[in-house]
């Protein structure tokens, strides 16, 4: 009887076959690259606004949406699953029994990273420290009290007037506002670059601007978008003769 030659498996066994595999999959390689540049994104981000004071929902002033990170790793590893897709078709010669996937990852790719993951790089070339210029008092003794608005938010932030004063809002140049809140007299019905209300009911008002107002679903989109920053600011109205005290 001839002795039976026993054939060896050349798969890996083992950890190099879990190995071989997270090479082999797209999805898993797309995961990971994702995560790899979301880390790293998030620490120039850090290094570059610094770090928030607190958690949110949905990112209101001075905190970190709960959204933003898992977000870009999301759509990050969606635009490198469609990268990884289009180059394994290409090296595969899959290209032409693949059009409309291959067409479709290609698509998908390129919207991903021009309307999303390079004007999230482009954010970090934006000052970071426009507001530390606002000097603008707190307490202003004018009649209107003007309070100026760009991209950096609202300068200032919080101001306390005497009732039946004006407040106007002022936008930069090429920026459009409007301003939002609880109270009717600081609404502003249609967006534009001004906007006046006169303060006569006393209390403290919370306003936003137009990207912190609306619903919980349109602030998840701007979230989705990239569009997280939301500015708010406050003004305080106290009766004529106890804002002159000391």
């Amino acid at each position: 009887m001839e002795p039976v030659e026993q054939l060896t498996d050349p798969r890996p066994h083992g950890r190099l076959a879990v190995w071989a595999e997270m090479k082999r999959s797209r999805t898993i390689r797309a995961l990971a690259t994702g995560l790899v540049c979301t880390v790293v994104y998030g620490g120039f981000e850090f290094h570059h606004f610094g770090v928030p004071d607190k958690l949110s929902l949905f990112g209101s002033t001075d905190t970190l949406s709960v959204f933003h990170y898992p977000l870009i790793w999301l759509l990050l590893s969606v635009m490198f699953f469609g990268a990884f897709y289009a180059m394994d078709a290409v090296r595969g010669h899959r290209v032409r029994g693949h059009r409309v996937a291959f067409c479709l990852s290609v698509l998908g790719t390129l919207l991903i990273l021009v309307f999303y993951a390079r004007p999230l790089v482009g954010k970090l070339t934006v000052p970071a420290n426009d507001t530390a210029t606002c000097s603008a008092p707190t307490k202003p003794t004018t009649n209107p009290v003007v309070i100026h608005y760009s991209t950096s938010g609202f300068c200032p932030v919080r101001v306390t007037v005497s009732s039946g004063t004006t407040v106007r809002f002022i936008a930069a140049n090429g920026v459009s506002m409007r301003i939002d809140s609880d109270y009717a007299g600081l609404t502003q019905k249609q967006a534009g670059d001004e906007f006046s209300a006169t303060m006569t009911n006393q209390g403290t008002f919370l306003y936003t601007d137009s990207a912190s107002a609306g619903s919980s679903v349109r602030k998840f989109f701007d979230e989705l978008l990239g569009q997280t920053e939301t500015h708010q600011g406050v003004v305080k109205v106290v009766n004529a003769k106890s804002s002159h005290r000391p």
